[in-house]
């Protein structure tokens, strides 16, 4: 017979430290798809984390248009067809709040219409459908309200023929654009840009050549117009941003709407880099800000609502930096953004994090390189090699946690395309969650361990140290230890860039009973006389005991020991001995209490 050991448990809950000097870096990329001609990648992703990559690839008979997705840095799905349609151009797509994907694409075929699909949360994307009154160039946005909007280039069938149009609808579905922005121009290259606001702003901005006879004259005349409407799709305001006249140029570097809606614009050209920012109210004006450089691109805005905008000078050489605008303040000193790689690199995307980490992607003749500029910091980081050379340019976009997803397209031979999803991590760590972590077990018995690691960009590996000198791989684990200590038990995780997190905690390996016996220890007030007794059941107790032990003295604090015979117990098994404790005091009340021991083989 064996005592129950006294049991002291102690627990330590305890996150690792991330990996050491954990910084912005690369990460494992993936291969997602391989075939003669794969190409076009675009990165997308969605406010809650959803990562859609769509892309072109090859079919028996032309091309499709494909799209593939995932969640918490899990598996990305099979590939899903969106069109069949050969000369589609890349969608433009919008998550509603609820989310639901909208799709939309142009068809650069003369007189083809543009093509759109969406999908309900949950469910599956319906089957592409023309848009009325769409051409080749478009792009959507959806509302604050789950409500989608999209901007689209048009071929009207006057002379001259060619428009922008808009439209919206109130909950994720089709729309048709049934009505012109502009009077109509020869210029079928328009591509209008639609930006939707958290208060109910929406800008549509478009840069086209304002040109009403064929041929054109000498001296064609290039705007940039805006238009702006609020959540009723009232026409708040509408006008001209800026212009340029041969042999001067202006061109677009995206728009941005804040919080409050504040709208800005950046444009480039021979007049500089510029950005035009409008306070909110139906009676406000844009006004320009220089940037110092000849071109803009990729103005947008932080969760602080800063506005982050990449400049440049075309060179020879190519120099190029980042400007920082607080709120209701001007831009800052610029921050040169370093090129990297052979021949002659160049930025081809810029990208900017909730917290305003800025991301650049840059495309060199032997491959790609990023670099990123964190908020506090006074430089960017040396560019780092995330691939190889492409076919076209890298496109990223900023996951929730502040990383950034890469996609692109290489050809390692002749006949050979492969397209990759990478990217930037930030330095976080995995999210882990434990599920099953025991912390307290008996020599030989098998505990069972689970947890779970989350990583927007990915998880290379995970496993569990036991303490002992043993490791399993995985997030489900089961481990005996065959001698009682306590061990100190660590569930690990890496991410695809080699972060590392993880939960620690002392697992207590111990003995149930000794050779001596059941120690008892009877706590009474006042002093009472005492009877133990020990048995393999409830209903033993009273008649069966295996054990009985009488202390006539009353006191207040009693320790007994109850050792059955050996023959009494049978044979080795693991069973519970039931034990009850009863006390009487000198007036003859009468207190019992019961409980229970495990004993094992």
């Amino acid at each position: 017979m064996k005592k129950s050991a006294v049991l002291m448990v102690f627990l330590s809950f305890a996150f690792l430290a991330p990996s050491s000097g954990a910084a912005p870096g690369p990460v494992d990329p993936i291969e997602l798809d391989t075939g003669a001609s794969v190409g076009e990648a675009v990165s997308n992703v969605s406010p809650a984390g959803r990562q859609v990559i769509t892309y072109k690839r090859d079919i028996p008979g032309g091309s499709a248009t494909k799209l593939v997705e995932r969640t918490n840095g899990k598996d990305f799905s099979a590939p899903v067809q969106l069109t069949d349609t050969t000369n589609a151009e890349e969608p433009e797509i919008s998550f509603t709040p609820a989310g639901g994907v909208y799709a939309i694409w142009g068809v650069a075929s003369s007189g083809a219409k543009a093509q759109q699909t969406y999908r309900s949360p949950g469910g599956d994307f319906t089957p592409a459908a023309t848009v009325d009154n769409c051409g080749r160039f478009t792009d959507s946005a959806a509302g604050p309200d789950g409500q989608i909007a999209v901007a689209c280039s048009r071929v009207t069938a006057t002379t001259p023929p060619n428009s922008y149009g808009f439209s919206r609808v109130d909950a994720l579905g089709p729309l048709t654009v049934s009505d012109s922005i502009i009077a109509p121009v020869y210029d079928n290259f328009i591509q209008p840009e639609i930006d939707w606001g958290a208060d109910g702003t929406i800008v549509i901005t478009g840069r086209f050549r304002n040109t009403t006879t064929n041929p054109p004259p000498a001296n064609e005349t290039t705007l940039v117009r805006y238009d702006i409407r609020n959540t009723a799709n009232t026409l708040v305001s509408a006008g001209v941003i800026s212009f340029a006249t041969e042999p001067n140029e202006i061109f677009t570097g995206g728009t941005a709407v804040l919080d409050d809606g504040t709208i800005a614009v950046a444009v480039g050209g021979n007049a500089g880099a510029r950005a035009f920012i409008r306070p909110p109210g139906a009676a406000s004006a844009f006004t320009p800000q220089d940037l110092g450089a000849e071109a803009a691109r990729g103005i947008q805005a932080d969760d602080a609502q800063n506005l982050h905008v990449a400049i440049q000078n075309q060179g020879p050489p190519r120099v190029q930096w980042s400007r920082v605008r607080p709120p209701g303040g001007s831009f800052g000193t610029p921050v040169p953004i370093p090129l990297a790689g052979a021949g002659d690199p160049y930025l081809v995307d810029f990208d900017v994090a909730g917290d305003g980490t800025e991301y650049v992607i840059i495309r060199a003749d032997d491959g790609t390189w990023v670099t990123s500029h964190s908020p506090g910091e006074v430089s960017f980081t040396t560019p780092k090699k995330i691939g190889g050379v492409t076919e076209g340019s890298p496109t990223g976009a900023v996951t929730p946690d502040n990383d950034l997803l890469i996609s692109w397209v290489e050809t390692p031979a002749p006949g050979d395309q492969r397209l990759y999803a990478g990217g930037f991590d930030s330095g976080k760590p995995p999210a882990v969650t434990v599920g099953s972590f025991p912390t307290k077990l008996h020599p030989g018995t098998e505990g069972s361990f689970s947890a779970t690691a989350i990583d927007s960009m990915g998880v290379r590996a995970t496993g569990w140290d036991f303490g002992d000198g043993t490791t399993a791989l995985g997030d489900d684990a089961t481990h005996t230890f065959p001698e009682a200590g306590r061990y100190e038990v660590k569930y690990i995780a890496t991410d695809r860039a080699g972060n590392r997190a993880g939960e620690s905690r002392t697992v207590e390996v111990f003995r149930t009973f000794a050779k001596k016996g059941v120690r008892i220890t009877a706590i009474a007030s006042p002093a009472m006389k005492v009877t133990a007794r020990i048995a393999a059941s409830k209903k033993a107790l009273r008649r069966k005991p295996l054990a009985t032990r009488n202390v006539k003295k009353p006191k207040e604090r009693q320790v007994l020991r109850l050792k059955p015979k050996r023959g009494r117990l049978g044979k080795a098994r693991a069973f519970r001995l039931r034990v009850r404790v009863t006390g009487t005091t000198a007036a003859g009340k009468v207190l019992s209490r019961s409980g229970s021991v495990k004993i094992r083989k």
